[in-house]
């Protein structure tokens, strides 16, 4: 979600055993262990440039390192399987592109996605579960597809965005403030620790939640999209099957983790309406159950012995 691991441990470890070092910052353009930016404490680190993260081409990343050699070797390598890989494309990444930004903006996504994507749950109701849910398998041998060469476009918008990052990321880290303060007297969510390292960039917001998935179906039934199927418990992929061990907290997590909205766009009011959708199941629940005790409570009373 965009917070930094205790970094220094991390690098410490892996010094003392030999181990090196490579970061996976997918999540974390921007984000800092103390006062240094994450991607700089291994021997490289990889960041995404995929769509819904901080700074998007429609495809494609950065890897980072401070050893030159390494650097020259990278390029090399990558240059060899873009020529390998090269096929155009261009224009489609191009349209991909505009389509993904135009459909995700407030008016069209409201009047044409949303009810696509209603109309495809009531279908198939595990169809995003299928789409964001990536189950790692074991590969015999490990063969890395050519990478599709850059765009020119997806250059030059990469740039202009990398150089708007930390708006991004101030935007961003007042709408998580928000929903922290929203959220902070709900007994029923948890939300997750801010920044016992350093700065997060605000990309993702995640919460630990009872009944996370009622809670998921309920809010997507008032217009508010969240996410529940991404995170898996490692333990319990066949990938480290001759590893396994029982991994608890890591499936108390799996079972409640909740991704809620979190972007620029998103006003105070959306928050609010967030947050008070989210009062309303807990509030619904809790009506029913205490519905449900009252009605059981005088049978209870009769099966007790004299």
């Amino acid at each position: 979600f965009g917070h930094a691991a205790n970094m220094e441990a991390l690098a410490g470890h892996a010094r003392r055993r030999g181990i090196m070092l490579l970061e996976d910052c997918a999540h974390a353009l921007g984000s800092r262990f103390g006062h240094r930016m994450l991607g700089t404490f291994g021997k490289a680190a990889i960041f995404s440039f995929s769509v819904l993260k901080l700074v998007t081409t429609f495809g494609g990343g950065m890897v980072t390192t401070d050893d030159d050699d390494l650097a020259e070797g990278i390029r090399r390598r990558l240059a060899r399987m873009a020529a390998a890989g090269s096929g155009g494309g261009g224009w489609a990444k191009i349209v991909t592109g505009a389509m993904l930004d135009g459909g995700t903006r407030r008016l069209p996504f409201s009047l044409g996605c949303w009810p696509a994507l209603r109309l495809m749950r009531a279908v198939r109701p595990d169809i995003q579960q299928r789409i964001m849910t990536e189950t790692p398998t074991a590969p015999n041998r490990v063969r890395p597809a050519a990478p599709a060469g850059m765009h020119a476009f997806q250059a030059v918008l990469g740039s202009s965005q990398l150089a708007r990052c930390e708006q991004f990321i101030a935007r961003r880290r007042q709408v998580s403030a928000w929903l922290d303060e929203e959220l902070a007297r709900l007994p029923q969510v948890a939300v997750l620790r801010r920044e016992p390292y350093g700065r997060h960039n605000g990309l993702y917001y995640g919460v630990l939640a009872e009944c996370a998935a009622e809670l998921s179906a309920h809010l997507f039934r008032r217009g508010i999209d969240s996410e529940t199927s991404e995170y898996r418990n490692c333990a319990d992929l066949e990938l480290y099957r001759e590893h396994q061990v029982d991994c608890p907290v890591a499936r108390e997590v799996g079972d409640r983790i909740l991704r809620l909205p979190n972007f620029g766009a998103l006003l105070r009011d959306d928050v609010r309406r967030i947050a008070a959708a989210i009062r309303g199941f807990y509030a619904r629940r809790e009506e029913m159950s205490s519905s449900w005790r009252a009605d059981v409570r005088p049978e209870v009373r009769r099966m007790e012995p004299a």
